[in-house]
């Protein structure tokens, strides 16, 4: 996993490796929806950063409009909900190894 710069990042905040993919990824940390701006920079990133996959992360949800983007571009979001069940799977695969 690399971090990317603060500034020039290219709409990537986080490069990662995931079984042989690379991932560029955009974290958003908002009170409000996220429209398609973080899903087109994300997307120029992905290409700019020569990965295989583009996600946005948020703390939110995102506008009908950044999902029709996300939909015709192929970037992948993870809202509020996605990362609870994330979080939870963890949980439990991490329950399940301490009683092993």
């Amino acid at each position: 996993m690399k971090v990317t710069p603060g500034s020039g990042d290219q709409g990537v905040d986080v490069i990662a490796m995931k079984d042989g993919k690379k991932y560029a990824i955009q974290r958003k940390r908002y009170s409000q929806k996220l429209g398609n701006k973080s899903v087109q920079e994300v997307h120029a990133g992905k290409t700019i950063y020569r990965c295989s996959i583009a996600v946005v992360i948020t703390n939110n949800y995102f506008t009908d409009g950044g999902k029709e983007a996300a939909r015709a571009l192929g970037v992948e979001l993870w809202d509020r909900d996605t990362l609870c069940k994330m979080m939870a799977y963890t949980d439990h695969m991490a329950m399940r190894a301490a009683a092993r």
